[in-house]
């Protein structure tokens, strides 16, 4: 990746879904021979590339995410009944929560997740932090409310935790695991939580006066 521009091999797997928010689309995108198939090597005519722009989410995944569909309703598209799917049980979510709201709600539906799963949401803000036991670093200046409310949050912080912030422009997306959150979330200005079992997403919406 350079700056906001993707470049990638796609060796025949899934498109990408993009999530703006409020709908789920698929990207084509350029495909080449899988790896280890042939005797080939790829060149930069091989490439393909893409621009991440604020307000899209990118969703990359294995074919466990839609192989439910396919062996339950076999003779469908079984790529647009998974973006049916989003689209009537996830839109709407903040994107730190995609992951985990789409496992859950494949659980509440069909009683399982297939064992081939898997699920990468990558995207654009205006900043991010990030702390862990091991980790910190901070890419946003905070204001001082802000600042307080991650002490608050890394006080109350279990063994193994860690903390994502992300700058989405109008709010800020809070991703905590391991971290008693009750209490914080009295302090907060008008906000939403998902909660996930040790996992809360918390979306803070901004003063915009």
């Amino acid at each position: 990746m350079r700056g906001s521009k993707v470049e990638y091999i796609n060796c025949g797997h899934p498109p990408l879904i993009i999530y703006d928010g409020a709908n789920f689309t698929t990207m084509n995108l350029k495909s080449v021979f899988p790896i280890g198939l042939l005797d080939y090597r790829y060149t930069p005519e091989d490439c393909g590339s893409f621009e991440m722009q604020e307000g899209l989410t990118f969703v990359a995944y294995s074919d466990g995410l839609y192989s439910i569909f396919e062996r339950i309703r076999a003779s469908e598209d079984s790529m647009q009944l998974l973006l049916e799917f989003l689209n009537k049980e996830i839109s709407g979510i903040m994107p730190e929560a995609l992951p985990f709201a789409t496992a859950n709600a494949l659980r509440r539906r069909y009683y399982e997740i297939p064992d081939d799963y898997s699920f990468i949401a990558f995207g654009r803000s205006f900043g991010s932090a990030y702390y862990s036991e091991n980790s910190k670093y901070e890419m946003i200046p905070f204001e001082r409310t802000l600042k307080s409310l991650v002490d608050d949050i890394i006080l109350r912080a279990a063994d193994h935790y860690a903390v994502l912030i992300n700058d989405h422009g109008k709010f800020w997306s809070i991703t905590t695991k391991n971290v008693e959150i009750g209490p914080i979330l009295r302090k907060l200005p008008m906000s939403i939580t998902i909660s996930f079992d040790t996992v809360e997403c918390i979306k803070v919406f901004k003063n915009l006066r």
